[in-house]
């Protein structure tokens, strides 16, 4: 019993000194208490996201899916694959991430460094798009697939 004590102690602590606490608030999500991206949402699916300081809309996430019965489990009885787009527009350079919910997008963008010092930092994108690619694009059934009309 003192065993199971110790660990979730340790857990709880773990957790606790190395999680940044994220909250979204009027459209402005802030890491530790301290602004980090403003966005607006354009649909229920698709969000534009913006240095805090910026008034150009500097990347935007779309949540896509497809169905893919080789994926089909009793846990997902759809065979729905989801990711996310992340479209960085003034760079004109894409990546395709696992879904993940707002607030796992903002821990995602902080993470990985996207923005240092309140500005798109390019260097970091491309390790992005080089880790993540466009795999979930590139691996639909059916989404290489030529048409030859032969007359």
């Amino acid at each position: 019993m003192k065993y199971i004590i110790v660990v979730i102690f340790l857990t709880t602590l773990y957790n606790s000194a190395f999680t940044q606490k994220i909250k979204i608030k009027d459209e402005v999500a802030s890491v530790d208490g301290v602004p980090f991206l403003k966005w607006e949402k354009r649909g229920s699916l698709e969000i534009s996201i913006f240095g805090i300081n910026s008034t150009e809309e500097e990347i935007y996430a779309m949540w896509l899916d497809y169905t893919d019965p080789t994926k089909i489990t009793k846990s997902n009885p759809e065979g729905k694959v989801r990711w996310i787009e992340l479209n960085f527009l003034t760079l004109n350079k894409k990546c395709e991430i696992d879904t993940r919910g707002y607030k796992g997008l903002v821990k995602f963008i902080y993470d990985n460094k996207i923005y240092v010092d309140n500005v798109l930092n390019t260097e970091n994108i491309d390790k992005v798009i080089s880790k993540y690619g466009m795999r979930y694009s590139q691996n639909r059934p059916g989404g290489n697939v030529n048409i030859y009309i032969n007359n």
